[in-house]
């Protein structure tokens, strides 16, 4: 986001503070230019509608940023980062390695998966090994399904969707 100055004080500093008035000890308040304002809402707005909605209410900056599908990410004020998304395990294929959106600081605290369609594939998950960065998703090799319970080997496609958390 551009940083607009205020119009008074050191105006040879471009990144002069904005202050508050003081009248009772001589301190002039800041003085705002117009595009103070206007440069921080247009690029909310740029947010919104590069999501593809339209702005009309006061939530939707959060909405915007917080993606509620796809992959994504977002980081809590206690430092808790919480990551997700959708992989696919096409034909014969068991084990697929998904590279987070982002890389966890300094600890993999754990991931779920579950499958992402109807076919109730049980599905698991774990770090790759020493990696703040990648997680390792798979399903068997084999299923059972069916009565009274007949194995066939996995030969679809499935996605699988996870979710992970770390610092």
């Amino acid at each position: 986001m551009k940083y607009i100055p205020p119009f008074n004080g050191n105006l040879s500093d471009p990144e002069r503070l904005w202050i508050n008035a003081n009248p009772s000890i001589g301190v002039e308040g800041s003085i705002p230019g117009a595009d103070a304002f206007q440069w921080p809402i247009d690029e909310i707005v740029s947010v919104i509608e590069r999501v593809g909605m339209t702005p009309d209410d006061e939530l939707q900056l959060a909405d915007a940023v917080v993606p509620t599908s796809g992959s994504g990410w977002r980081r809590y004020p206690d430092g808790q980062i919480e990551q997700w998304g959708t992989v696919a395990l096409n034909g014969t294929t068991t084990q697929v390695n998904v590279t987070l959106p982002i890389a966890f600081p300094s600890q993999f605290q754990g991931v779920i998966t579950c499958d992402a369609g109807s076919g109730a594939y049980p599905t698991g998950a774990g770090p790759a090994p020493g990696s703040l960065t990648t997680i390792i998703i798979y399903v068997p090799h084999y299923i059972v399904f069916g009565d009274p319970g007949d194995i066939a080997a996995k030969n679809t496609n499935i996605g699988v969707n996870w979710r992970a958390w770390g610092k």
